[in-house]
């Protein structure tokens, strides 16, 4: 919990606000990857290469939009036996998927990880916002508001009136903004259920308001 701060001199009064905004996520980021094993680092490329093309196909076949899919990572290693030999080389090579459908992820993450077969892999699900800098305005509107209510209240305690603002410092100290702060009440199991929750966005904001 953000400590509140209030500190009232004889010309000024100064406080710190916090708020909060939130709302469900509507962007599911999916990280996948194809990784194969073969005897020459070639064929383990290409091995994994098809496996992801697969899997890209069936990403787009599930609704998922070209501009929302990426390569994410390409490794290539050799591989050695229980002994130290060579015993060949491994290849893993890595896909961002967004969906902006998120209740269309359930069957997308079974179908990506079919269309990779036993080279399909899942590292990640995570939930984010389109927009996130709209959620991150209304927390700082909450925060200021927040902020002038006590600071008006410490005003008419000490028998003042608040006057014009003359500092304004976003977070608990300076160059701090608004910071996530995650719900996400679902995961990926077997059965693959995928629910958004809810994600909130939280800011603090410190003024300082003359005294009249």
């Amino acid at each position: 919990m953000t400590e509140v701060i209030a500190e009232v001199t004889s010309g000024s009064v100064t406080v710190t606000g916090t708020g909060s905004a939130s709302a469900p996520p509507d962007v599911a980021v999916i990280d996948v990857a194809a990784e194969v094993s073969a005897a020459h680092a070639s064929e383990a490329l290409e091995l994994a290469g098809a496996a992801l093309t697969r899997m890209r196909d069936a990403a787009l076949s599930g609704g998922v939009q070209p501009p929302d899919l990426a390569t994410s990572g390409t490794q290539l290693w050799p591989e050695t036996d229980q002994r130290g030999r060579p015993s060949g080389y491994r290849a893993m090579l890595s896909m961002t998927v967004r969906s902006r459908d998120i209740p269309s992820v359930s069957d997308l993450l079974p179908s990506l990880i079919a269309a990779g077969g036993d080279a399909g892999r899942l590292h990640n699900i995570r939930l984010e916002f389109s927009d996130p800098a709209s959620l991150a305005s209304t927390a700082r509107e909450r925060a200021f508001a927040d902020a002038r209510a006590r600071a008006r209240q410490y005003a008419d305690l000490a028998g003042r009136r608040l006057g014009e603002v003359v500092l304004v410092e976003e977070g608990g100290s300076p160059g701090s903004g608004p910071s996530p702060v995650f719900r996400m009440a679902a995961v990926a199991s077997e059965s693959v259920p995928v629910e958004p929750g809810m994600q909130s966005v939280s800011a603090s904001v410190t003024v300082r308001w003359g005294l009249g």
